[in-house]
């Protein structure tokens, strides 16, 4: 027999996606919370389970009380019980929310920092829901030092309801280890505090992240929604002398919300080398064909995606897009003027019922050179750009980039110290450059193959 469980966290009922003006009440996500829980009460779902950031903060109570109080009642009457537990946003308020309700169904385990058991009859089986809920907003120590691991029944599934954050010993919100949990015997693990869904441990047991069911800001891309967690119940196995019950996740993607980042390939329109000196001024040399041609590409390739995504989901009603113009050209600055006339803001598009609006446009061109191998031994400024591109793909050590680097790193420093940057860093859209991150080495080539593109073009257009 299989029982079904749906398993979501991080909701935060009283925020809205970004970019979502065009979709109404849609963008928010106390309306994916009235039509998550319709959705469990057609599908006939056993249970509903929810890890912590229901509620964005104290803030929303007025505004979730009686969103959450519909929600859970549309559940009430499909005589569907709900197991939670309150995370770093919502410590307070969910609690103090659920005090106002007489939900005989609702089960906050382990408020004010306690680890709780509840052993409920779902689909004529005994389940056990283990669950701890955040006492405070910051939490620096691993709440699974105290599991009560001699209650766990071995004859009977186990699911276990956790809002911490995986792997980060340093973290303020309840840092967990992969051996913490994986010693519990428990057999899955639901887990908030990150939005993005993953999955950390497939089996034995299962240790995984839904994420949030709602988009809500570009680096939460990809598809969101519940899952459907199946426990298997017929058939039990033995992992390191403990019993574990198969359990299997499904995802279910009901975000009205999705960002996404698309490649746009524009080597091909803008494919050989040019020499300035072949098209002199005056020669009616047309170059707005192939400024054209690459925004055609832009418009395609944004109506590919929606056509994609609108055969996946039902339920997407926005594709908030970052366009990205890749591919090796002759001419870098030329594509960034034209970028700079572009105002792709403007772009929108509807593929049935789904709205697609791009919501930025960069590049990450590469220059094309005949022979970068050769010119990155001239002695000459060229040929130290062109060493530090060959150095930066290559992954080669080197003194110049490491100087870069540096002079880099103080720069953002400095930056992210400022007083007048604090509300951008405090957000949950900001996107300041980190120096430690991948991003910085892609920053130095994206720089470097932009300066030798200006270089070469004015060696051939001396003044």
């Amino acid at each position: 027999m299989s029982i079904r469980i749906l398993a979501t966290a991080d909701l935060h009922i009283g925020r809205v996606s970004s970019n979502s003006e065009r979709i109404g009440s849609y963008g928010a996500t106390r309306e994916t919370w009235l039509r998550l829980v319709e959705w469990a009460a057609e599908q006939q779902v056993h249970a509903v389970v929810l890890s912590g950031d229901l509620v964005e903060h104290q803030n929303s109570y007025f505004e979730a009380e009686g969103v959450l109080g519909d929600g859970l009642e549309i559940l009430n009457k499909s005589e569907i019980p709900v197991l939670m537990v309150s995370g770093n946003h919502d410590f307070d308020v969910l609690p103090a929310l659920l005090r106002n309700r007489d939900f005989t169904h609702v089960h906050l385990l382990g408020d004010k920092g306690t680890w709780e058991e509840k052993t409920l009859a779902i689909a004529d089986r005994d389940v056990q829901f283990f669950g701890w809920s955040f006492p405070a907003r910051r939490i620096s120590f691993d709440p699974l030092t105290d599991f009560p691991a001699d209650k766990i029944n071995p004859e009977i599934p186990s699911i276990g309801l956790l809002h911490g954050d995986y792997q980060a010993r340093e973290s303020h919100y309840a840092p967990l280890s992969s051996t913490g949990l994986a010693a519990t015997g428990v057999d899955a693990w639901v887990l908030g505090h990150i939005h993005k869904p993953q999955t950390l441990r497939d089996s034995k047991p299962l240790i995984f992240y839904p994420g949030s069911p709602h988009a809500l800001n570009p680096k939460e891309d990809g598809p969101h929604g519940p899952f459907i967690l199946t426990i298997e119940t017929e058939t039990p196995q033995v992992h390191r002398k403990k019993t574990y019950f198969p359990v299997r996740i499904h995802h279910i993607p009901l975000s009205p919300v999705r960002y996404e980042r698309i490649e746009v390939d524009i080597s091909a329109i803008l494919q050989q080398p040019t020499d300035p000196a072949d098209t002199p001024e005056g020669t009616g040399e047309d170059t707005h064909a192939d400024e054209n041609d690459i925004k055609a590409k832009v418009v395609r390739a944004c109506r590919d995606a929606a056509e994609k995504h609108q055969e996946t989901s039902d339920h997407l009603r926005l594709l908030s897009l970052d366009v990205i113009l890749t591919g090796r050209i002759p001419n870098i600055p030329q594509v960034e003027q034209w970028m700079e006339k572009w105002d792709v803001e403007e772009l929108v598009q509807r593929t049935g019922s789904i709205q697609t609006v791009v919501r930025k446009l960069e590049h990450q061109c590469t220059l094309l050179v005949q022979n970068l191998e050769a010119l990155s031994r001239e002695p000459s400024p060229a040929g130290v750009l062109a060493r530090a591109i060959l150095d930066l793909e290559n992954k080669q050590p080197s003194d110049f980039l490491d100087s870069l680097r540096a002079k880099v790193k103080n720069g953002i420093d400095k930056l992210n110290d400022q007083p007048a940057f604090s509300d951008i860093r405090n957000s949950a859209d900001h996107e300041l450059l980190q120096p430690e991150s991948p991003s910085m080495d892609r920053l130095l080539l994206s720089q470097c193959h932009r300066l030798l593109s200006e270089l070469l073009s004015s060696n051939q257009n001396p003044r």
